[in-house]
């Protein structure tokens, strides 16, 4: 019947985790999740089959049990009533039948008989049978008890992995755990590197956007200084060029026009020489006088004289209707045309130079505006900086009061305790002279209730002169007493010398001894009132041994509260130094933040552009002087030259 059980799955499942490296995390704990599941599901399968099987072995063994039994029990044989029977039955039976045709009680005195030797047999089979069935019996036990060890031994087996399989749940768990905190340390380091590098890339636009707009100012002002250096120069070379043609055009046209009035002088008026030809009246057309250095014509055009001065009169009189050849170009057109032209160059140039002027206008207003808007931003900077300073000095000076008053308050309470002590020190030495003062009243009060008693009652038995004047006579001894050690002894002592004495040669009376007992009482309420004064002594030891405690608890907590303190001023300190660090890198970095090197580079750099400047307008008037100079030799070079053409021509 073991054998056609399921076998037991004694393969280990466990895939390997190596092919799920690449997986993620998650994945890994979620694959190792589902194969513990399956080794449970195969541990649990497990245990079902070895329960089955000793369910099995266990009913095999009361099968068998059932069967030795039936075949002991001496019971008829239900071969009638069992269609199919085994071998226990038949055996059982068999036994039963040889047991019930044996009679086992014989007599010794009678030989056997053929049915004594039948019934030997009989039980000599039975005997023999039963010998099988225990043998079987023992064989059957044998196997199922290697049975029941092999199935312990699974068992064993069983437990092992399943503790081996539970340790490694609980290390795939922490494992999981360690995997699930470091998920999470990722994800919030990912998140600050995320939102640091946001800040940064914030930063690094915000950077980029001030350095452009920067670049841009810087640009500006440089195109701005380069206009005003190069429009003025441009502008003066332009001038100066103009001018020169100007001049050496007229200078020209004046050389021109004497040679010509040279010529006409010599030759007539409408005489030409011989290889020239003039039609004046069809190719000679008026023009306007020339712009030239001749002196203005005389009103006199008949005065003829020798002298150079009469000839240049004569020449400037027939200047006034004078008719220029065909051949020749007028003097005056060109000097026009390049005065119009020179006057639209300046137009040109007035023109740029406003417009640069307005743009310029336009860039120092914009940058003006930015520098509002950076003293303004400034200024709240200053104005938040002021606040935290307030703050911080508010703190501060909360910080020292709250210090202070707590100082004034522990002085307070220790000056409340120094008068706590000596109250408790007063009432201690003003309690012991009113208890011994107290003891002294209620001691004479006692003598002297007493001594009244003793007169009352002599007095009533008739002996009161006797008895007054023993009483009398009974005075405490003159010599003092030795002091005694404890305070019992003595207060005991001086109460005994305040008692009447006794006479020694009389006997003691009963009204003696209740005066002992009376003594006796007092000392002992004087102990009590002394045992009680030690216990609160003991007590005040005990509370000032307390306070003395709490001063120290107190005194430790002062100093741990101080320590806190510190590390909090220390902590503060700390962080301001770092915002103020964070500030200064800031300003650093940014060209909005400047800071007072970069201000005064950047003053520097002002000074440069005025250096520029008025270094320029400096230089202008020496170009001035440098272009009179050029021009002047110009001049002198014309004048000699047009002296050389006029010894050439003979003038």
């Amino acid at each position: 019947m073991a054998s056609q059980l399921p076998p037991v799955l004694h393969s280990d499942p466990k895939p390997s985790l190596e092919k799920a490296s690449p997986l993620t995390p998650t994945e890994q704990l979620a694959l190792r999740k589902h194969e513990m599941a399956l080794e449970r599901a195969e541990i649990q399968h497990q245990q079902d089959v070895t329960l089955l099987k000793i369910s099995l072995l266990r009913l095999q063994i009361q099968t068998t049990n059932h069967a030795t039994l039936y075949a002991m029990s001496p019971h008829p044989s239900p071969a009638s009533r069992s269609p199919w029977p085994t071998s226990h039955t038949s055996s059982a039976r068999s036994t039963s039948s040889s047991i019930r045709s044996t009679t086992l009680i014989t007599p010794g005195d009678t030989s056997p008989t053929p049915d004594d030797e039948a019934t030997h047999t009989s039980l000599h089979h039975r005997k023999m049978t039963l010998d099988e069935a225990t043998q079987e019996f023992a064989r059957e036990n044998t196997k199922l008890e290697q049975d029941w060890a092999s199935l312990e031994r699974d068992c064993a087996d069983l437990k092992s992995r399943k503790a081996e399989l539970e340790q490694k749940t609980e290390e795939i768990w922490y494992e999981m755990a360690r995997l699930d905190a470091a998920e999470k340390e990722a994800e919030t380091a990912i998140k600050e590197r995320r939102a640091f590098l946001e800040t940064k890339q914030k930063e690094a636009a915000e950077l980029l956007r001030k350095r452009n707009l920067m670049n841009l100012r810087v640009a500006a002002k440089k195109v701005a200084v380069d206009l005003l250096i190069i429009i003025p120069g441009v502008s003066l070379g332009i001038t100066v060029l103009a001018m020169e043609l100007a001049l050496g055009w007229r200078m020209l046209t004046w050389g021109v026009a004497v040679v010509s009035r040279s010529r006409m002088r010599t030759y007539g008026r409408f005489n030409s020489p011989p290889h020239q030809t003039y039609k004046a009246t069809i190719s000679m057309s008026p023009r306007p006088p020339p712009l030239s250095f001749s002196p203005s014509p005389s009103p006199n055009p008949s005065s003829h004289t020798c002298s150079s001065r009469s000839t240049s009169t004569d020449s400037n009189q027939s200047y006034t209707y004078r008719f220029n050849p065909r051949n020749t170009s007028p003097s005056t057109a060109p000097s026009y045309e390049m005065a119009q032209i020179t006057l639209r160059q300046r137009e040109t140039a007035l023109s740029k130079a406003s417009k640069e002027l307005e743009r310029e206008k336009a860039a120092i207003l914009l940058e003006k505006a930015d520098m509002q808007l950076e003293k303004a931003h400034m200024q709240r900077e200053k104005d938040e900086l002021q606040r935290q300073k307030n703050e911080f000095a508010a703190a501060n000076n909360k910080t020292a009061l709250a210090a202070k008053q707590k100082k004034d308050a522990e002085l307070e309470r220790q000056r409340k305790e120094l008068w706590e002590w000596a109250t408790i020190v007063a009432a201690i030495f003003l309690f012991i002279p009113a208890l011994a003062l107290s003891a002294t009243l209620l001691a004479a009060e006692t003598v002297g209730g007493w001594r009244m008693f003793i007169w009352a009652i002599v007095a009533a038995a008739g002996n009161g002169g006797q008895t007054t004047t023993a009483m009398y006579d009974n005075r405490p001894p003159s010599t003092p007493s030795p002091r005694s050690s404890s305070p019992a002894l003595s207060s005991s002592s001086w109460a005994s010398s305040m008692l009447p004495s006794t006479p020694r040669d009389i006997s003691p009376t009963p009204s003696s001894q209740t005066a002992e007992a009376s003594l006796l009482e007092r000392e002992i309420a004087l102990q009590k009132g002394l045992k009680q004064l030690a216990d609160e002594k003991v007590k005040l030891a005990q509370e000032k041994d307390l306070r003395e405690r709490e001063r120290k608890a107190n005194d430790v907590e002062r100093r741990n509260n101080d320590t806190y303190r510190e590390n909090n001023e220390r902590v503060r300190t700390d962080l301001e130094r770092d915002r103020a660090n964070l500030a200064a890198r800031q300003r650093a970095d940014s060209p909005v933040y400047t800071s007072p090197v970069h201000r005064h580079s950047s003053g520097h750099e002002d000074w440069k552009i005025v250096a520029l400047i008025v270094g320029g307008l400096a230089c202008v008037i020496p170009g001035f002087f440098a272009l009179g100079t050029v021009a002047t030799v110009q001049v002198e070079l014309s004048a000699r030259a047009m002296n050389w053409v006029f010894g050439i021509f003979g003038m």
